[in-house]
């Protein structure tokens, strides 16, 4: 079987980070996995050397919003070309539905995949995402989606199949020499309070309310340190403000990095208050590595597989948050943290149950 997997980049993401996992667990010799790029700065080199080690291919077509017509050949010559049995749309949102009815017409089969719950792309985007939505239903296609809000992003009232972002749980347990090793890398005193984030600086991740409830929290906590992971259009913003808050000496920004797992393991807890999500990889993550999470309440509840997320309406205001914040911290300290990853692997946010089942569904189609 040769399964084609259509993404826009190799970058630092939900989507990317599902299938860096589904290619490190799934253990089949008879299905060749590819893929189609739009953007040829790849960003995610573990995934790129997954790949490879896969025995698959990375082709790249004209980027859409630049090259349209382009993009449109690039991508119909490419399946013409190597013949697939499977095309897999790894989505955001509806915006360009032209590689999916080629692939229908091809007589390819078709899966698009709901990796988000909102669209970033205003009242255009949201516009066109409507229009295609009703479009999409009148196709044979595959529905997958990581949750069940973006299940009815995309597809409403249809049928779909959620497909759990697994993780690889044991390299996320709970290590105190790793700890301790992060903590001297970043300068963080061992008895300091680190609050964590990890996720693209983007207008979706709300990365100002972030720095906001920490500067709440650190004015009666001065031993506490903000450690953001993760890089995006939205970086220089936030140094800003963090700068005029008078913070540079407390929030640490690590950029993108290839130890999460080890990152996770420096925390005290997690602050998400996204503006809106699929079902974020890196809350199960945190679960496994045993960090209490903060998180807004427009996130699926699906993804509160352990006692150790609470969550918050971001109408309630940092101050509010802040307070939060501090019994979250509270639990941390009581906490466990070594039996978190054992916990999360016998749920079905494991990745081997997930490529277990994925398989299924492609033979299935």
């Amino acid at each position: 079987m040769k399964v084609l997997h259509y993404i826009y980049g190799l970058n630092i993401g939900g989507a990317e980070s599902f299938l860096l996992n589904f290619l490190n667990s799934v253990h089949t010799v008879d299905c060749i996995f590819d893929f189609c790029i739009q953007s040829n700065t790849i960003e995610n080199k573990d995934l790129e050397k997954a790949i490879i080690r896969k025995h698959g291919r990375i082709h790249y077509i004209a980027p859409y919003n630049k090259r349209p017509l382009k993009n449109k050949n690039d991508f119909k010559r490419l399946i013409q070309e190597c013949h697939y049995d499977v095309v897999h749309f790894h989505l955001n949102s509806l915006l360009n539905l032209s590689p999916i009815v080629i692939c229908v017409k091809e007589g390819i089969k078709v899966i698009v995949h709901s990796h988000n719950s909102k669209s970033n792309g205003g009242l255009l985007g949201n516009a066109l995402h409507r229009i295609n939505k009703n479009r999409i239903r009148k196709l044979d296609i595959g529905r997958l989606s990581c949750g069940v809000e973006a299940g009815e992003w995309f597809f409403g009232d249809e049928k779909y199949c959620i497909i759990n972002n697994g993780i690889i749980s044991e390299k996320f347990k709970y290590n105190n020499h790793i700890r301790k090793i992060i903590r001297e890398l970043y300068k963080i005193p061992s008895e300091g309070t680190v609050i964590g984030h990890v996720g693209r600086f983007s207008e979706q991740k709300n990365h100002k309310f972030i720095v906001d409830v920490f500067y709440k929290y650190h004015i009666n906590n001065k031993n506490s340190f903000l450690m953001l992971i993760g890089d995006g259009e939205r970086k220089d913003d936030i140094l800003e403000r963090v700068k005029k808050k008078g913070l540079d000496k407390s929030v640490i920004f690590c950029g993108n990095v290839d130890n999460v797992n080890e990152c996770l393991a420096s925390m005290d807890v997690m602050l998400f208050p996204s503006l809106y999500e699929g079902l974020p990889f890196t809350l199960i993550e945190a679960q496994a590595a045993g960090v209490p999470i903060l998180a807004s309440d427009v996130i699926s509840k699906n993804v509160s597989i352990t006692n150790l997320i609470t969550f918050k309406s971001l109408n309630d205001g940092p101050e509010s948050w802040s307070t939060a914040l501090m019994n979250s911290i509270k639990k941390s300290e009581e906490q466990e943290r070594v039996q978190y990853s054992e916990i999360v692997k016998d749920t079905e946010y494991d990745s081997e149950q997930t490529a277990i089942k994925l398989m299924k569904y492609y033979r299935g189609l």
